[in-house]
């Protein structure tokens, strides 16, 4: 079993500059605790009849999945996967870590079943560590439902993708500015930390994108950045 909380890929996301004013120890549940600590691998490839099909998986909870559904009348043949927290909103010192390989020729559609939530933390934060790899002819669309950062969140995630230059891939991230109508927690979370990285299998760099949003530091409102809007997306 994966020790998530002392992974590599972990660490380099604890070691991030913007993070050390909120890496601190936890007073509660201890970081790498039961219950702290998810992480998922998903391996999708083709069958002997040519079908998508969610070959195997490794889970460890709160990050769970169900078996692959087939319920997009656009693509009946192309399987639906739908990842869930079994634990509720992320609270700080979680970690967590996902892996989802694309085989040669393989297509799906990975999603999550409702919003994520940042809770909000009183010591350190969470963090998120995804590796997507995409083998040659393999197509995949990474669309989860929104990340609703509650007042005083911290939250970190990383996303490094590996793509063929023969396959295909829809990414997207959506998050809003807190939870709106419940005592206006607009703009009130304390830093988001978001990267995405994109590269060939041989190393080079497709792309690389990093954005840090601290509320609290600079006024989100102003003309340029946020304006009178409430979510930001990227695809």
């Amino acid at each position: 079993m994966k020790d998530v909380a002392n992974a590599p890929e972990i660490k380099r996301l604890e070691s991030m500059r913007e993070m050390q004013p909120y890496n601190n120890p936890t007073r509660a549940m201890f970081i790498g605790a039961p219950g702290k600590v998810g992480y998922l691998r998903l391996g999708f490839e083709l069958d002997a009849w040519g079908k998508s099909i969610l070959r195997d998986h490794e889970r460890i909870a709160p990050l769970i999945v169900q078996q692959e559904l087939y319920c997009d009348e656009g693509m009946p043949e192309m399987p639906v996967v739908y990842i869930i927290s079994s634990g509720g909103p992320n609270v700080d010192g979680d970690r967590y870590e996902q892996d989802i390989e694309m085989r040669r020729g393989s297509f799906g559609h990975v999603t999550t079943g409702a919003a994520t939530k940042i809770a909000e933390m009183k010591d350190n934060f969470s963090a998120l560590y995804q590796k997507i790899t995409l083998e040659e002819d393999s197509y995949l669309e990474f669309i989860p439902e929104h990340t609703i950062p509650c007042s005083n969140a911290r939250y970190i995630t990383y996303t490094d993708i590996v793509c063929h230059p023969s396959a295909t891939m829809f990414y997207s991230e959506i998050f809003t500015c807190g939870r709106k109508h419940r005592d206006n927690e607009v703009f009130k979370y304390d830093i988001l930390s978001v990267t995405c990285n994109a590269m060939r299998p041989d190393g080079t760099r497709l792309f690389r994108e990093k954005f840090i949003i601290d509320p609290k530091e600079y006024d989100l409102r102003n003309l340029g950045i946020m304006g009178r809007y409430d979510m930001f997306a990227n695809v």
